[in-house]
């Protein structure tokens, strides 16, 4: 599966998982390694971020009925190459 495809079902997956009201559908499409640093709010890492995730979803989705619309515009995949050295010799 390439980049391009794994990024769209991802959305795909986030759009449906907040249409439906699912919580714990929205949580899994975030990796274990989630931070949350949401603006004028506490920053949480890891399985905590994940934790207070759930709970605000459950808010959200208690108090109103949700509709999210993702657009993606553009890919742009960019590998950096380092080379150190290390192996080549100078003659």
């Amino acid at each position: 599966m390439d980049d391009a495809y794994s990024i769209r079902l991802a959305k795909t997956e986030l759009r449906d998982a907040y249409n439906q009201g699912n919580v714990y559908r929205v949580v899994a499409v975030y990796a274990d390694a989630y931070s949350d640093m949401s603006a004028g709010l506490a920053s949480f890492y890891g399985t905590e971020a994940k934790t207070v995730l759930k709970h605000r979803l459950k808010k959200l989705f208690t108090r109103y009925h949700v509709e999210l619309a993702v657009t993606i515009s553009r890919f742009e995949f960019r590998v950096h190459w380092r080379l150190t050295g290390v192996g080549t010799s100078s003659r």
